[in-house]
């Protein structure tokens, strides 16, 4: 899939205005002021990929049993959704557990050009390619 809206959607990804924008990414976060970023996180507005994890699917998917068990349990949970940019979507791809072998959410999480090089009827921030980080 490559449409954002759907990709939202049907993971229940808080998406790209949230502080979690990315689902690729574990450690970038989008807040107002670049002193509220934790340390080992980095702010949106980075101009490298130098220090960005990336999650893989089981990631995602921890995530997922996580906000599950926490449901479960009666317990609220959100500051967790906040700070993951996943919400608890009981009938959403991510918790149907027969799918998990069909259908992995970051390998199939694919993006077309026009999602991130102009993005929001916006190039990109200039320099923010995986050259920058290869010194090229």
């Amino acid at each position: 899939m490559a449409d954002e809206d759907c990709l939202k959607k049907v993971h229940g990804y808080n998406g790209a205005q949230g502080i979690k924008a990315c689902m690729t990414c574990s450690n970038l976060m989008r807040v107002a002021r670049r002193a509220r970023v934790p340390a080992g996180c980095k702010h949106i507005s980075t101009p490298s990929l130098r220090g960005i994890r990336f999650n893989t699917n089981n990631d995602i998917w921890l995530m997922a049993d996580d906000l599950t068990n926490r449901v479960d349990a009666g317990v609220t949970t959100k500051a967790v959704v906040k700070s993951r940019g996943l919400k608890y979507e009981p009938h959403g791809l991510l918790w149907n557990l027969a799918l998990r072998d069909v259908h992995r959410p970051i390998d199939h999480y694919l993006r077309d050009w026009m999602h991130i090089l102009v993005s929001g009827g916006r190039k990109p921030p200039s320099g923010l390619s995986r050259q920058s980080d290869e010194g090229t």
